[in-house]
């Protein structure tokens, strides 16, 4: 497994000596379906979209966490099932997200319930769905996100957990059977928040008791975790254009890297900026604290935004926009770590919780007064490889 200290290493480097594949496009995509409306036929009002995830069959199941239900449209965005309701029952959800499918076809939901998180499995046939069982933590803070599945069929959780006793936390990936018993803990890399940029500070919360705290810089850098649903996983800082892939073991079986940097901050941006950083030092100096430096406006910002895989398992990275770009760009690689293409989708649409597989893209469009609805693109012809 690749620790922290070593990508950083890596990321703090100059450039690879041998230059990228280069990626094809972008293309800019442009929306073939919708499937939402501001009012009128319930089934297509969204409160808050919080996951889409494609079965066997194309349809397109649709989680909203404010309706607390799950939808399911058909390729052509016809309602095919509606099923859900808010409690702790079996087969209840809360504040619900992150839908996917495992081999055997059974729908995973994850939950934010009362004092713990959870994930309800569901078998879904034509017309029913039926609760099979429940993967409930207190211990752990399962985080909320995709499943992925390891080889043998199990569910990999993404979670934190405590560190020590004041209140550090580090993500760790768990591998649990049916019954959440932990069978496996796989640890990702974790950078230091000081060398993302942060800014410690000392503040005496008690005659003789010190308190440490991490004060975040605007556009600094910051770690981005992705999870794929066969167990593999990736990790990047976003200062960089570099992203380590793992296999469900933690061993490193692709690199991702690139010179670019990120784009200038705007005149705007740096005088927003700026007066961040004035009123967090007017607030220490009141306060008394300390800080371990003092920070300094960026001249750029992180180069990426985020990175997930879609359903295939192939790696898509978001770069960051700059400001005013009406689109973002994504740069989409194989299981290899092959470049396959790159496209820009408007910058309201999020694909990081859509369901992309094959040419088939959706994603979650927000627009006037905050409705949202689901959006499809046609991806790019490519011949990407098997995802078995």
């Amino acid at each position: 497994m690749l620790g922290a200290g070593l990508l950083l290493a890596a990321a703090c480097a100059g450039p690879a000596d041998e230059r990228p594949e280069p990626l094809a496009g972008p293309d800019t995509l442009a929306v073939e379906l919708r499937i939402g409306v501001l009012d009128g036929d319930p089934d297509r009002v969204f409160g808050r979209i919080s996951g889409l995830t494609l079965d066997a069959e194309g349809h397109v199941w649709v989680v909203d966490g404010q309706a607390v239900d799950v939808r399911a449209f058909t390729p052509a965005g016809e309602l095919v099932r509606r099923f859900g309701r808010s409690g702790s029952g079996p087969g209840d959800l809360a504040r619900p997200c992150c839908p996917g499918f495992d081999a055997a076809g059974r729908l995973w939901v994850w939950s934010m319930a009362p004092q713990a998180t959870r994930w309800d499995v569901f078998d879904v046939d034509a017309a029913t769905e039926r609760h099979v069982f429940r993967i409930t933590s207190a211990d752990e803070l399962l985080s909320a996100g995709p499943p992925s599945f390891a080889a043998g069929g199990h569910l990999i959780a993404h979670a934190r957990e405590s560190v020590d006793s004041s209140h550090s936390t580090r993500p760790v990936r768990l591998h649990v059977d049916s019954t959440g018993a932990v069978l496996r803990r796989v640890y990702p890399p974790n950078t230091p928040p000081r060398l993302l940029g942060m800014v410690e500070v000392a503040l005496e919360v008690l005659p003789g008791r010190v308190q440490q705290l991490w004060n975040s810089v605007p556009f600094q850098a910051s770690e981005r975790v992705a999870h794929a649903p066969d167990g593999r996983f990736a990790y990047a800082v976003t200062r960089r254009y570099e992203v380590v892939v793992f296999n469900e073991a933690g061993d490193t079986i692709a690199h991702v890297r690139r010179p670019d940097e990120g784009p200038l901050l705007s005149p705007a941006e740096r005088d927003s900026a700026a007066a961040k950083l004035a009123s967090d030092e007017a607030s220490f100096e009141r306060m008394g604290a300390t800080v371990s430096h003092r920070a300094t406006v960026q001249e750029r910002k992180p180069v990426l935004r985020d990175i997930f895989f879609d359903l295939d398992g192939r790696l898509w990275v978001l770069r960051t926009p700059a400001d005013g770009d009406t689109h973002v760009r994504a740069d989409v690689y194989e299981r290899s770590g092959a470049p396959s293409f790159a496209v820009a989708v408007p910058a309201n649409v999020d694909l990081t919780q859509g369901a992309i597989r094959g040419e088939a893209a959706y994603a979650i469009e927000t627009g006037e007064l905050d409705v949202q609805r689901i959006v499809r693109f046609r991806l790019p012809t490519t011949g990407h490889e098997e995802s078995g």
